[in-house]
C-alpha cells in the first residue's frame, strides 16, 4: 500500500523469484511497473488475501491480452497468476506429517503420534556406495529423474513415498520444487469415470489426465489450483511427480494403461522427476523408468527404529523404555520366524504393537495379523459397540467386497458404496455407516480417505479377506478361487498365501481338498505353462505350512516333469514369473540339479586374448586392458554354489554366512554374504578349489572369446538377472537357459557376483554381476576388486579344480 492505494509489481525472470524493493526493481528493464486505476483493476478491497485475489486476476488477463512479449517464457508469472499454490502445498504437508500406526497409547490411553520426520525407517537397496557394492540408501535413487520404487507388501514404499513429499512440501518456496502426490488407484478410477461420461482426451495416455485429475482433487480439498496451473508446473519442469502404487490398478490392462501414461507423461514433461511405487506382483513396466528394489530392513535400523520408538512410548520413564526396547529386542532376535518378520516396516511396526499390549508374539504370519487385529478390535470399549469379534466379522465381510470389486481389487471405496455391501447387516445403508465411522476411532483398523473408507494397511484388507473365505464350504472356495482363478491374480496373491496359512490352522485336510483342487484343475496332462503356475502356488503356499507335506502324488510328479522349465526351448512358453515360482518350489521340495555337483570341463588354452579395449566396448574399463595368456585345462561348476549345497558344510561345523535362516527358505538361489576367506574353507572342504579370474573369464567368453558366454548377441532380459529383467533379487540357479555358455556354463552373467581366486590390490577380483546391474556393467571382461572380509547381498562363488 502506498498513501492508501495499491501498487503492483510484477518482475519477469526466469530465476527464483527473490522480493526486492521498488526502487531496485526500478532499475531493472525487465520491470513493468502499474499503479491503481489501471483500466480493469478494482481500486476496493476486503483485505490482503482479496487484494492478492484481483491484482491475480487482473494479470492473467494482462499477460493474455496484452504482453508484448511470449508469457510462455515468463513461467514464474504465469504460476503467479494462474493460483496460489501454498493452501495445496500446505494439506499435503500436513497429511504426510504423520506415520498412520493403529495400536500405540499413552497411559493416560491418548494416541501416540510418529512424525515422519522423526521415526521414518531408512529403507535400502542394492547398488554401489564407497566402492563397496550392498546396502544403499534409498534415497540416493531419487537423483533418477525416472524412477520404480519397488517392494514387497509392508517394505515401506508408500511412506518413503509420503517422507518425500512432506521433505518437499515443508522446504518448499516460489522456485523450489514443488511436490504432486497422486494415487494411482484414485488417478485409474477418475480417468474411467470420465472416459464412460465421455469427458477429457480421447487417449487414454493422453498426459493432460495428470493435470485434469490433479485439478478435480483440489476442488475435493478446496485448494483452488486449476489444470492450468498444474500444465505449467508440469511444463516447467519444477516438480517432482510421486504415484504411489502402480499395482493396485484393477487388472493387468489397467496398470499397462496407467504404466503408459505415466511414461508419456514423463516424456512430455522432460525436466520433472518421476517416482513410481509398485509390489513386484501386479507391477507393470514403464518405459525409461529405472527400476530399484527396497531390501529388507538393515539390523541397524531395526535397533534404531526400537529404540526411537521406546523413548517416544515412555519419554517420562527412561528405565521403562530401556526395559521395553530390550524386551521387544529380544523377542525379535530369539525366533527365527519373528526376525524374518522384523525385516519388514510394517510388520516389526506391529510386532512392536503387540509388544506395546503385552501380547505374546506368534511365529507364524497368519497368527500375527490375527492377533494385531484382535487386540485392535479390543482395544476400546464403548457403550452400544457390537463385541469386538461381531465388528472383525463385519470387516471381514467388507474386505472381501473391496478384494472381489467386479472392477477388480480396490484399496478404497466410497463410505456409501461400503454400506450398500454391509446393509443387510445393519438393517439399512445409514447404520452400516455409522458402525465403519465409528469404527476409525475404535479400533483404527479402518480409516477415512476424504469421503472414502479404507484398510489402514493393505495387507489387513488381504488378510481380513482371506479370513472370510477360510470360513466358507470348500465346494464355495473353491469355486471362487480355483474355478475362477483368484488365486493366480496378482492382486490376489498375498491373499491366496494368507489363506493357506489360515486353511493349515484348521487342519490338514483343509489343505489337501484345496491342493487337490488345484491340480484336478490343470489335469493330466497340462501345457507346461499350466503346471509351471500350479507347482509355483502350492510352493509358494507351502512356505508357511510348517511341517505339511502334499499327500496327493500328482503333486511330486508334476514337480519331476515341470524340469522342462530350465530347457532353453520349451522354456520360452512359460512366463517368466510361473518359472520364477516353479523353481522356487522346486528348491523346496529338493532340486535333483544341485544334489551334487556338476562339472563342466573347459579345455587347455594357447595363447588366448582376454580383456577389451574401449575402441571394442566403450563401457569398458582401464582394469580390463587386453592380454594374451595360455589356460590349462580345467572344470568348473555348471552352476554357482547354492543354499542347499552351502548347507551341507554348515551341517559338518562350516561357517554360517550372514542371515543363513532366510537364505535358508531360497534352497537353490546362489548362496550369498559369504566372505573369500568362508568360499576358500568351502572350496577346499569340497576337495576343489575357487577358479582365477582367468578360467573365469575364459568360461565365460568360450573357444572363439565373445565378449557374452552366448555370443555377441545383445543382451535382453531373456538371457541374465540384471537390472532391466526387474527382479531386484538373486534368482534359482539355471532360471536364464538362454544365457548358457559355448560349453554348458551359466549364471556367468547376472544374478551374483564370484568370487575368485585372484588378488588385485590388496583385494579378491569378483566377475561376473550382479542382479541389480545395468546393462553398461554385463560383459565377460568386467572385474571388480572387493576387500576378502566383504560379507555382501549380491556376491557368491564357484567352484573350479583340475581333472583327477
Amino acid at each position: 500500500l502506498e498513501n492508501g492505494k495499491p501498487e503492483v509489481v510484477v518482475y519477469f525472470n526466469e530465476a527464483p523469484y527473490t522480493p526486492r524493493t521498488v526502487d531496485e526493481l526500478e532499475q531493472n528493464a525487465g520491470v513493468l511497473k502499474f499503479r491503481a486505476g489501471l483500466k480493469g483493476l478494482t481500486p476496493t478491497y476486503t483485505g490482503p488475501d482479496d487484494f492478492k485475489d484481483k491484482i491475480r486476476e487482473y494479470f492473467a488477463k494482462y499477460l493474455v491480452a496484452n504482453h508484448p512479449l511470449n508469457p510462455g517464457e515468463h513461467t514464474p508469472a504465469r504460476l503467479a497468476v494462474l493460483g496460489n499454490p501454498e493452501p495445496y502445498v500446505r494439506a499435503l504437508r500436513d497429511e504426510t506429517a504423520i506415520i498412520d500406526v493403529q495400536g500405540f497409547k499413552y497411559g493416560d490411553k491418548t494416541a501416540v503420534q510418529l512424525p515422519i520426520g522423526e521415526f521414518y525407517i531408512p529403507l535400502t537397496t542394492a547398488g554401489v556406495e564407497g566402492g563397496e557394492h550392498g546396502a544403499v540408501p534409498l534415497e540416493r535413487a531419487l537423483a533418477q529423474r525416472k524412477l520404480l520404487v519397488v517392494g514387497d507388501p509392508g517394505a515401506g514404499k508408500s511412506t518413503f513415498l509420503r517422507r518425500v513429499a512432506h521433505d518437499l512440501g515443508t522446504a518448499w518456496e516460489p522456485g523450489r520444487e514443488f511436490p504432486i502426490w497422486i494415487s494411482a488407484a484414485v488417478l485409474w478410477e477418475y480417468i474411467a469415470g470420465q472416459r464412460k461420461l465421455r469427458t477429457g482426451p480421447a487417449d487414454p495416455a493422453s498426459p493432460d489426465w495428470i493435470p485434469l485429475f490433479l485439478a478435480q482433487q483440489c476442488t475435493e480439498r478446496h485448494c483452488g489450483l486449476s489444470a492450468d496451473y498444474f500444465r505449467e508446473v508440469l511444463r516447467a519442469g519444477v516438480c517432482r511427480v510421486l504415484i504411489d502404487g502402480l499395482d493396485e490398478g484393477p487388472d493387468l490392462a489397467a496398470r499397462e494403461s496407467l504404466a503408459k501414461l505415466i511414461g508419456a507423461t514423463a516424456n512430455a514433461c522432460a525436466s520433472c522427476k518421476f517416482v513410481v511405487t509398485s509390489r513386484p506382483e501386479g507391477k507393470a513396466a514403464i518405459v525409461g523408468f529405472q527400476e530399484t528394489v527396497i531390501a529388507d530392513l538393515e539390523p541397524a535400523a531395526i535397533q534404531w527404529f526400537l529404540g526411537k520408538l521406546a523413548t517416544k512410548l515412555y519419554e517420562q520413564d527412561s528405565a521403562k523404555a530401556e526395559a521395553f526396547r530390550k524386551d521387544l529386542q529380544y523377542a525379535v532376535d530369539a525366533r527365527a520366524e519373528i526376525r524374518k518378520m522384523a525385516r519388514n516396516p510394517v510388520m516389526l511396526t506391529a510386532l512392536a504393537v503387540l509388544q506395546h499390549n503385552q501380547v505374546k508374539l506368534p511365529e507364524k504370519q497368519v497368527d500375527l495379523y490375527a492377533s494385531i487385529l484382535d487386540w485392535l478390535a479390543k482395544s476400546r470399549k464403548r457403550e452400544g459397540r457390537l463385541a469386538p469379534a461381531e465388528c472383525l466379522l463385519r470387516l471381514r465381510e467388507l474386505a472381501f467386497e473391496m478384494q472381489n470389486h467386479a472392477e477388480g481389487r480396490r484399496k478404497q471405496v466410497r463410505l456409501e458404496w461400503a454400506g450398500d455391501k454391509l446393509k443387510s447387516r445393519f438393517g439399512s445403508r445409514e447404520k452400516a455407516q455409522e458402525f465403519l465411522r465409528a469404527e476409525q476411532a475404535d479400533s483404527g483398523i479402518v480409516v477415512s480417505r476424504g469421503p472414502e473408507v479404507a484398510f489402514w494397511h493393505l495387507t489387513f484388507q488381504e488378510f481380513l479377506a482371506a479370513a472370510e473365505i477360510a470360513g466358507w464350504e470348500d465346494a464355495d472356495q473353491h469355486a471362487l478361487l480355483v474355478d475362477q482363478g483368484k488365486l493366480y491374480g496378482s492382486e490376489w496373491r498375498q491373499t491366496a498365501l494368507l489363506f493357506g496359512g489360515l486353511l493349515h490352522n484348521v487342519g490338514p485336510r483343509k489343505v489337501d481338498a484345496l491342493f487337490r483342487r488345484l491340480l484336478d484343475k490343470i489335469g493330466p496332462q497340462p501345457p507346461l505353462a499350466d503346471r509351471a503356475r500350479c507347482v509355483g502356488l502350492i510352493g509358494a503356499m507351502m512356505r508357511d505350512l510348517v511341517g505339511y507335506g502334499v499327500s496327493d502324488g500328482r503333486y511330486a510328479e508334476s514337480l519331476r516333469l515341470v524340469m522342462d522349465i530350465f530347457d532353453p526351448v520349451k522354456s520360452q512358453a512359460v512366463p517368466f514369473e510361473d518359472r520364477l515360482a516353479a523353481a522356487e518350489a522346486l528348491g523346496q521340495a529338493g532340486d535333483p540339479r544341485v544334489a551334487e555337483f556338476e562339472w563342466v570341463a573347459i579345455p587347455r588354452s594357447d595363447n588366448y586374448r582376454f580383456g577389451a579395449t574401449k575402441a571394442e566396448d566403450p563401457d569398458a574399463d582401464d582394469n580390463e586392458k587386453p592380454h594374451v595368456e595360455t589356460v590349462e585345462a580345467f572344470r568348473i561348476t555348471k552352476y554357482p554354489v547354492t543354499v542347499s549345497q552351502y548347507g551341507k558344510w554348515v551341517e559338518e561345523g562350516g561357517e554360517k554366512p550372514e542371515h543363513w535362516e532366510e537364505q535358508l527358505e531360497h534352497p537353490t538361489r546362489p548362496v550369498v554374504i559369504v566372505t573369500w576367506h568362508q568360499a576358500t574353507a568351502f572350496a577346499e572342504w569340497a576337495n576343489s578349489r575357487l577358479p582365477t579370474e582367468w578360467e573365469w573369464e575364459r568360461a565365460a567368453r568360450g573357444p572363439q572369446g565373445t565378449k557374452y558366454p552366448w555370443g555377441n548377441e545383445r543382451i535382453d532380459a531373456t538371457r541374465a538377472n540384471f537390472e532391466d529383467s526387474g527382479v531386484g533379487h538373486p534368482t534359482p540357479v539355471g532360471l536364464y537357459p538362454l544365457g548358457v555358455s559355448a560349453e554348458g556354463v551359466l549364471d556367468l552373467i547376472g544374478n551374483v557376483f564370484e568370487w575368485t581366486s585372484t588378488e588385485f590390490e590388496r583385494c579378491k577380483v569378483l566377475r561376473g554381476v550382479a542382479y541389480w546391474c545395468n546393462s553398461s556393467w554385463l560383459r565377460s571382461s568386467f572385474r571388480l576388486g572387493r576387500r576378502p572380509e566383504s560379507q555382501v547381498r549380491d556376491c557368491g562363488f564357484r567352484l573350479a579344480g583340475g581333472f583327477t
